[in-house]
């Protein structure tokens, strides 16, 4: 890997001879404390396969050492020799089981790379039952990763047996060599880009001799026809860096910015990743620059950048890795917000715990059409080592991970995972056997592009519409029928009548929420297209019983209301449609129980929000009180309280009238408590935003019908209809704002 992983795999020879002293002569040219010096300077360094063949010179003359072979052990483990790892690990733990109790743990960790999981399991269990009495330093990540891995050794077996229905491909030797090749992206249907120090060779070189040019990784494209790649030469732009090593390049959702980083040794000597961003204008890209602190921090690493959009403000938000202070463990993933109109940038924040482990989160790929995090971790119960997971959300909410499966998960380390342009394939990294070995068999990742058997591509659209009931001389009436509402579980439903008068709208809880106007003459529905409507693509998902939204994407319609979405299989989904001045309109549907490629259609029909203000029928009030009765609440939760659920940006009057008895004075304060009892109601215990309320008591200044009859005599039907609590539709937090006010 590059990025954390910092070393190339470029081994550094230390300016010491070591071939007298391997082959066990008296003579040397260097003493056994000098070598072990020089091995854990390399290790400090990243060299890790110098440390290797440094501390093993050691050992050749002193075999007896545990300390040592504990370090060539961490070593080996680095390097992915899960083999020769495991065996130093197991000596160690017999040789002192007390001070060595977390070789057991490790020696587990190798088993299970290796899939051997039954030994793997015993590993664990005797690990967990030995350290309860031992002092073990970051016993909390050990305690965790155990019970993972415990798990994992469970479930290994039924993950293998339940592959999916796909086909791996690795690729040839003119894309992969026998270093790590790193961050495939897909540029188009037959083109990638990706990382690589293109070389077979085990290169030494002196760490002081300036005169030779160490090689670096840079970037590649490579094109496909038929399965077959090759590579055709570097990605052109100013982002290859002779004196650096980059990698982990992400372009923006419009193409205009790409991301990528750098590594570099601070101040501290520490070799470390940053991220640089480079901006296309007419065709050309501009000169990297490093993105500024806290982004990047200069003692810690910043890395892998994958980029997405936020849905509530539309921002670029770009997703890395780090492992600087604050995080739950090893590395972990956090975001930063872009806002291009203003060229800033957010602070770095968490993901949250639903992704980050005690364990490594790495190689993070946002896949916009599903609104999808693809992530590897050690830190999940899985196959072994790194696995590649899924979750669909944004920022710091997100869906449980779920393992993508075998054969692209293996035993071995699998990251890097992309999705590619046309969606039926992919590409992936992995240190899996049959790669291209350096040192070791599972030494270094590989590309590979994998292919589903059976995809299923599944398309969603329709047209966004408006109803207008017209005369025979097809003429539009006046706009007094709002739209349908949408119903309380998502659907279109029938329109049924309502009662207007002048200034209001009878609005009855006995109905359904999905309403229209009664509207006298001879008429015919005249459909029209929206145009500009905003339509809302959401996946459904479910926690605790209660159902979640996670935005995927957004489509705005042309003249002819038309949107459409790709969609996976095996989801339930929500839309939203919205336009300036209309309710929202709502739909769900299933593809759940789709096994064949297929085309949904789903027009939506949007209703125009009433200048009026709507009655809200059987809102009742003990004499002389305001206090909402219990037959009040039901009335509230089953009308309006579902237009302020899926109309979220409406802000609402709610008002509230009296008939002329009693003083005027006393009147109008009883219906303005009446009208805070609403709101209070809806703010406290139903959650609506006490922004989008408006409580009004306008007591019996507006009748909507006599309070008295022409002879003087009393009116009880007048003033039971002047007796009555409104909503009315008076803005919104953006496109609403001026059609009521």
């Amino acid at each position: 890997m590059t990025g954390i992983k910092i070393h190339i795999l470029t081994f550094i020879f230390l300016g010491i001879t070591l071939s007298g002293f391997s082959q066990g002569e008296k003579k040397s040219y260097a003493s056994p404390g000098h070598i072990k010096k020089m091995a854990r300077t390399a290790e400090d360094m990243g060299d890790i396969y110098t440390a290797i063949d440094l501390y093993q010179t050691f050992l050749n003359a002193n075999p007896d050492n545990i300390k040592i072979t504990f370090r060539l052990a961490e070593c080996y483990r680095k390097a992915r020799d899960y083999e020769n790892a495991e065996t130093l690990y197991r000596k160690c733990y017999d040789e002192n089981s007390s001070k060595y109790i977390t070789s057991l743990f490790y020696s587990g960790q190798m088993l299970m790379q290796q899939g051997k999981y039954k030994k793997a399991k015993e590993a664990f269990q005797q690990f967990k039952k030995e350290s309860r009495s031992a002092s073990i330093k970051n016993e909390k990540y050990f305690k965790k990763m155990t019970k993972a891995m415990l798990k994992a050794c469970e479930i290994a077996p039924a993950i293998k047996d339940s592959a999916s229905k796909v086909i791996i491909y690795h690729l040839d030797t003119s894309v992969n060599k026998a270093h790590i090749e790193a961050a495939p992206v897909s540029l188009s249907n037959n083109e990638i880009l990706y990382s690589s120090l293109r070389t077979n060779k085990l290169e030494y070189y002196t760490l002081n001799d300036t005169s030779v040019k160490i090689p670096v990784r840079k970037f590649y494209v490579a094109t496909g026809k038929d399965g077959h790649w090759k590579t055709t030469g570097e990605f052109q732009g100013p982002f290859n860096d002779p004196e650096s090593n980059v990698a982990n390049g992400a372009f923006s959702p419009d193409g205009n910015r790409f991301y990528f980083t750098k590594t570099t040794k601070n101040k501290a000597g520490k070799i470390i990743s940053q991220i640089f961003v480079s901006t296309k204008k007419e065709n050309t890209w501009s000169e990297p620059v490093k993105l500024n602190p806290p982004i990047n921090d200069p003692f810690y690493t910043s890395t892998m950048p994958t980029v997405g959009i936020e849905s509530k403000k539309n921002l670029e938000i770009v997703y890395f890795v780090s492992d600087r202070p604050g995080g739950k463990g090893g590395t972990d993933i956090w975001y930063f917000l872009y806002d291009q109109s203003r060229n800033k940038y957010s602070k770095p924040r968490k993901v949250g715990s639903k992704i980050n482990t005690v364990g490594n989160e790495t190689t993070p790929y946002f896949d916009v059409e599903t609104h999808t995090l693809y992530f590897s971790s050690d830190g999940y119960p899985g196959l072994g080592g790194l696995d590649i997971y899924k979750s669909t959300g944004e920022v710091n909410k997100w869906t449980p991970p779920e393992n993508v499966g075998y054969p692209i998960n293996s035993e071995a380390d699998d990251l890097y995972f992309t999705i590619s342009k046309n969606r039926e394939t992919g590409f992936f990294t992995s240190n899996r056997k049959g790669g291209i070995a350096l040192k070791n068999p599972t030494c270094c990742d590989d590309l590979y592009n994998f292919r589903w058997t059976q995809y299923i591509h599944i398309m969603l659209q329709g047209n966004i519409f408006t109803k207008y009931q017209t005369t025979n001389k097809d003429t539009i009436n006046r706009i007094l029928n709002p739209p349908t509402l949408p119903t309380t579980n998502d659907s279109l439903s029938k329109d049924s009548s309502l009662t207007t008068s002048t200034d209001s709208i009878q609005f009855s809880s006995t109905d359904s929420i999905s309403k229209s106007f009664a509207v006298k003459g001879t008429e015919t529905d005249s459909t029209i297209f929206l145009d500009s409507a905003k339509v809302s693509l959401y996946l459904i998902s479910s926690e605790n019983g209660k159902e979640i939204y996670f935005f995927i994407k957004s489509y705005t319609t042309k003249p002819d209301g038309y949107y459409h979405f790709r969609l996976e299989q095996g989801n339930h989904y929500r839309l939203v449609a919205e336009k300036d001045g209309y309710f929202n309109g709502i739909a769900t549907l299933s593809t759940a129980n789709i096994e064949q490629s297929d085309t949904l259609n789903q027009d939506i029909k949007l209703k125009k929000i009433p200048m009026q203000a709507i009655i809200l029928d059987n809102i009742y009030y003990e004499f002389d009180k305001w206090d909402l009765t219990e037959e009040a609440k039901a009335t509230i939760d089953s009308t309006l309280y579902p237009i302020l659920r899926d109309n979220p940006k409406l802000i609402v009057e709610l008002s509230s009238h009296t008939d002329s008895k009693g003083n005027d004075d006393y009147n109008q304060k009883l219906s303005q408590k009446r009208a805070e009892s609403v709101v209070n109601y809806l703010t406290k215990e139903k959650g609506i935003d006490p922004a989008r309320l408006i409580a009004k008591g306008y007591g019996e200044s507006k009748p909507i019908a006599p309070n008295k009859n022409p002879d003087g005599s009393d009116n009880p039907e007048g003033r039971a209809k002047n007796r009555r609590t409104e909503f009315k539709v008076i803005g919104s937090s953006d496109q609403f704002s001026k059609i009521n006010y």
